[in-house]
């Protein structure tokens, strides 16, 4: 789960940003949890602890290799290996 702690849009530009490394991460788990129960889409778990907006992020199980190739870099520099050989078994 993300949970954000903005109270503001510039604020929430800002957490964004500074939080891309676990942005990264949850969008590559939602992914595999989409592909592994077959389903379009998931609706990754996003917290607004000032609940200023209403915001949900969604990945596309259909778009997963892009998914894994835009977020690989960030796996690395998390040292998430265990996440990097998962999507290896899905792009190949």
């Amino acid at each position: 789960m993300i949970k954000l702690y903005s109270k503001t849009l510039d604020e929430l530009k800002e957490e964004m940003q500074s939080k891309r490394l676990e942005i990264s991460r949850e969008a590559v788990i939602s992914t595999l949890i989409g592909l592994e129960r077959g389903v379009d889409e998931v609706t990754m778990q996003v917290e607004l602890v000032y609940d200023f907006i209403t915001m949900s992020m969604v990945v596309k199980t259909s778009e997963y290799q892009d998914t894994f190739r835009k977020n690989r870099e960030a796996l690395i520099e998390l040292e998430e290996y265990e996440l990097l050989a998962e999507i290896q078994k899905h792009i190949g």
